[in-house]
């Protein structure tokens, strides 16, 4: 079986270190060999809410991109994260594949400068 190595973004804005403490666990049974950033604390975009706490983790994984995907979607469910709390500005928890072996998704996210100070720390880890 293949390993993929890939990155993810988790962050929460509501009861932060809990959210971020439970979803790092639950990925560290997703991902072989799962390592996580220290966490950043950022201010909201483009929604008003208290600040973000931010972190990604690495490892590596055996499933498709789309199968890791629906994945991390059903953890932010299983976390209590739902469209009807996001649309009242709650994230429990966000979770998003940003990287999935040599290919970056959501491009936007990379250009925010949380995301690259949170890059380098794995770089430099």
């Amino acid at each position: 079986m293949k390993h993929t190595k890939v990155i993810v973004a988790l962050g929460s804005n509501t009861r932060q270190e809990e959210h971020i403490g439970k979803a790092t666990e639950l990925m560290a049974h997703l991902l072989d060999d799962c390592q996580t950033t220290p966490c950043l604390w950022t201010q909201p975009i483009g929604i008003d809410s208290d600040r973000f706490l931010n972190t990604l983790a690495t490892g590596t994984t055996t499933l498709t991109q789309e199968a890791l995907m629906k994945q991390l979607k059903q953890l932010e469910q299983l976390l209590g994260d739902s469209r009807e709390q996001r649309r009242k500005g709650i994230v429990l928890i966000d979770i998003d594949l940003l990287q999935y072996g040599t290919t970056k998704l959501k491009e936007e996210d990379w250009e925010r400068p949380y995301i690259r100070e949170l890059e380098e720390l794995i770089i430099h880890n």
